[in-house]
């Protein structure tokens, strides 16, 4: 038997048989029967201290008393009697259930689009809008755009099939859309299904729809970019006081991914209104994410200079210590073409970071808007000043890594190519191949391969990390991996036919 069940078994012990009369905040003082009650279900977390007690009744006239002190009688009053005996032990969460079933409301919901679907109909659509009514490459988007638009209008959707002319159907749909544009509409959730639709429409559009300059960001980079904005801010999500800025917004996919991690709505304006430049210079906006119109066609001596004057508009409308993300071709970030334009950039600016995305996803550099730093010779591996030395703790993100610090001779520096196993913390048993010299807190074990060349080490540290790593799900919070567990753990080689060492 468990620790967790021989508490639960204890603590039902005690409640004994659930009384007629007992107030909420009190305990009974003589134990009504000697028997032992118990919720109809109790089901508890496997990692953290919390219950779930449920309560059953087949009639809702006995679902709760006014003062909840008849737990032998009443449903929620019979839970928290039970939840007060478990509450000293564990998080309690109580669900009261009476009568037999109910009845669930059916609605409709955009939420349960099918992708698939989207994709198979914006298929079938092009082949209608292209081969059979003769649209352009450049007609096709604005087309589709309008039809969106008109569609998301209920009296429009409802109706148009009943317009016997194309003249009334296309009155109908220009009244539709000048209505929805009118319109704010406020939802709880919101998603970039137009920007969704119209990336699978425009596949099959020449040149990706990159002839009239429309370059769709996936949902996937936008979360992305919010996630790696909220690393550098330090939180979980954005607040109110934070203030998004796109000025190549598109279909709003990084500003659709910012609302849904907790940016404000009402801190998004129109770029094509005439005070927008006034607005945004006096909104003090900390945050900038760009995926500047690239593609298009532009002469060979001309090609990235668009996209890096869109980085520096936006990282100058960011207030200080503002964090800007972009997606860029690799010619604007590298080479020499555009020195002269990175060198202003960085006269005002601090490039923190690059990544370089796969083929089809481009490249994007991380800045922020630290006014008067300039970093010599554009070279950044990890942003660092020459003295600095990672700090490496049982995190289970980023190998461990957690920040810099500068070398001294007060902490134990250990030597690269080493591994770091967490023995503390909540990611227990992750560990990490460490190639730099480091500093470690006193929560993670220390090895390192004896023997071999510098790439043979690397490739057996890998292999020793992700065996270990399996040990994970045996420890919680609560037991640490000691020096005795980890010395028991077994490491499987891989072997040939003959049960030899490969």
């Amino acid at each position: 038997m468990t620790n967790e069940r021989r508490m639960e078994h204890w603590i039902l012990e005690n409640c004994g048989g659930k009384p007629k009369y007992c107030p909420l905040t009190e305990y009974p003082k003589i134990k009504e029967s000697k028997g032992r009650g118990k919720p109809e279900y109790i089901f508890r977390h496997k990692k953290i201290p919390t219950v779930l007690l449920v309560e059953c009744k087949t009639e809702t006239i006995n679902h709760q008393s006014e003062k909840l002190d008849k737990p032998a009688f009443n449903n929620v009053d019979g839970l928290l009697y039970y939840a007060k005996y478990f509450k000293n032990e564990f998080d309690v969460l109580g669900l009261a259930v009476s009568e037999e079933y109910f009845p669930i409301e059916a609605k409709s919901s955009q939420e349960s689009l099918d992708i698939e679907r989207i994709r198979e109909n914006a298929d079938k659509l092009h082949d209608i809008i292209y081969q059979g009514l003769g649209f352009t490459e450049k007609e096709k988007p604005l087309f589709i755009s309008a039809c969106l638009i008109a569609l998301k209008n209920e009296d429009f959707r409802n109706e148009y099939t009943k317009k016997t002319t194309p003249k009334s159907l296309v009155s109908a749909c220009k009244a539709a859309i000048e209505t929805e544009i009118e319109k704010v509409q406020e939802e709880e959730k919101v998603s970039d299904v137009i920007g969704e639709f119209y990336h699978e429409f425009l596949k099959y559009s020449t040149g990706d729809g990159k002839g009239l300059g429309i370059v769709l960001t996936p949902s996937h980079i936008a979360e992305l970019f919010c996630e790696l904005a909220l690393k550098m801010l330090g939180r979980e999500s954005f607040s109110e006081e934070d203030k998004i800025l796109d000025v190549c917004c598109g279909t709003g996919s990084f500003l659709v991914s910012a609302l849904n991690k907790g940016a404000n709505r009402e801190n998004i304006y129109d770029c094509f209104d005439k005070e927008v430049v006034k607005i945004v210079a006096e909104s003090n906006c900390n945050i900038a994410f760009l995926n500047p119109p690239y593609s298009q066609k532009k002469k060979k001596e001309s090609e990235g200079k668009a996209e890096i004057e869109f980085i520096e508009h936006s990282l100058d409308l960011l207030k200080k210590d503002g964090i800007a993300i972009a997606i860029v071709p690799l010619s604007t970030a590298i080479g020499t073409k555009y020195k002269e334009q990175r060198e202003r950039i960085m006269k005002k600016h601090t490039l923190e970071a690059v990544m370089t995305m796969p083929r089809d996803e481009k490249y994007f550099e991380i800045y922020s808007s630290k006014r008067g730093v300039i970093l010599d010779d554009y070279e950044f591996s990890h942003v660092k000043s020459k003295n600095a030395v990672p700090v490496i703790t049982s995190s289970g993100q980023n190998n461990g890594f957690v920040g810099f610090i500068t070398k001294n001779d007060e902490e134990v520096l250990h030597s690269s190519n080493s591994i770091t196993i967490a023995k503390d913390g909540t990611h227990i048993a992750f560990s990490f191949f460490q190639p730099e010299d480091f500093y470690a807190n006193p929560l993670v074990f220390i090895l390192k391969v004896k023997c071999g060349s510098n790439r043979q080490i690397e490739l057996i540290s890998f292999f020793i990390c992700s065996i270990i790593k399996m040990e994970h799900p045996k420890y919680s919070y609560g037991r640490k991996l000691n020096i005795d567990n980890f010395l028991g753990i077994k490491i499987l080689l891989p072997a040939d036919e003959k049960g030899e060492p490969n």
